[in-house]
């Protein structure tokens, strides 16, 4: 779970957060790109806008419950089940995003 007081001072000021704990692997910007950015000064991803709209807060709790590291937070810790019955994302045609990259993840399936 992402730790507040870890929290990443390149982040956005808002409720979503990295914190220390990141790995820089690109699952976030690869689930919510338009909220996701990596900040080259620390080579990690960070939140580079906050979600503004109901479909980037999804895709951003999207990547919050797929991060390997659980390095992404919200600071009012807001509830992530519309993210988990998202998973897996369709890419194209057949082709799923399972979004779970660690092994612990609590894939439901």
């Amino acid at each position: 779970m992402a730790r507040l007081s870890d929290r990443l001072p390149e982040n956005a000021p808002g409720d979503f957060f990295v914190d220390s704990s990141c790995i820089d692997c690109a699952t976030c910007r690869t689930l919510a790109p338009r909220v996701f950015a990596r900040s080259d000064a620390i080579a990690l991803s960070v939140v580079g806008c906050q979600p503004t709209s109901e479909a980037d807060a999804l895709r951003t709790k999207m990547a919050l419950v797929s991060c390997p590291t659980s390095a992404i937070g919200t600071a009012s810790k807001v509830a992530v089940h519309d993210a988990i019955v998202a998973l897996p994302d369709p890419i194209f045609s057949d082709v799923l995003y399972c979004g779970y990259a660690s092994e612990s993840s609590p894939c439901p399936y």
